[in-house]
């Protein structure tokens, strides 16, 4: 299954930013269908192989976490999104300023559609339809809002 759902981001008068959301079946998919300089977010499951992506590996950010949108009871057995995933987010998308921007996770329906919300919301971009379309984890989109500057969350020091 194919989910690409594009948001046309400026930041300023001469650069415009799309970001694609993706599935783990498909990002090879959308990655070869754009136009322009490419970045890629790669989320993926821990301990599940990675993807085996057809662009320049200086471009892509891995990360695997779980996809998970509250503290479960017993911790340890999970993988959560952290301050230390959302600074290296933050990092990627301001240093590498591509054309477009893949975010994918396993399903393409609730990791990456929260990433790329917090994004195109740091970019002042309305994130409303990707509300609308997906489930965004609302754990990774707080945190990551926060880490791009938004009030919100309140920091782990651990983290």
């Amino acid at each position: 299954m194919k989910i690409v759902f594009l948001l046309n981001i400026t930041k300023d008068w001469s650069h415009k930013m799309k970001i694609h959301v993706s599935s783990r079946d498909a990002v090879n998919d959308t990655i070869k269908s754009l136009n322009g300089s490419v970045s890629v977010i790669s989320i993926t499951d821990p301990n599940s192989r990675p993807v085996e992506l057809k662009c320049n590996e200086q471009f892509v950010l891995r990360q695997q976490f779980h996809d998970l949108d509250r503290i479960h009871s017993k911790p340890k057995e999970f993988t959560y999104f952290s301050c230390c995933h959302a600074r290296e987010i933050v990092d990627f998308v301001l240093y590498h300023m591509s054309d477009n921007i893949v975010v994918h996770c396993e399903a393409g329906v609730s990791r990456s559609p929260a990433i790329a919300a917090a994004i195109s919301q740091y970019f002042c971009i309305p994130t409303w339809s990707l509300f609308r379309r997906y489930i965004p984890n609302l754990m990774v989109f707080t945190i990551l809002m926060n880490e791009f500057g938004f009030l919100g969350v309140i920091r782990n020091e651990n983290d």
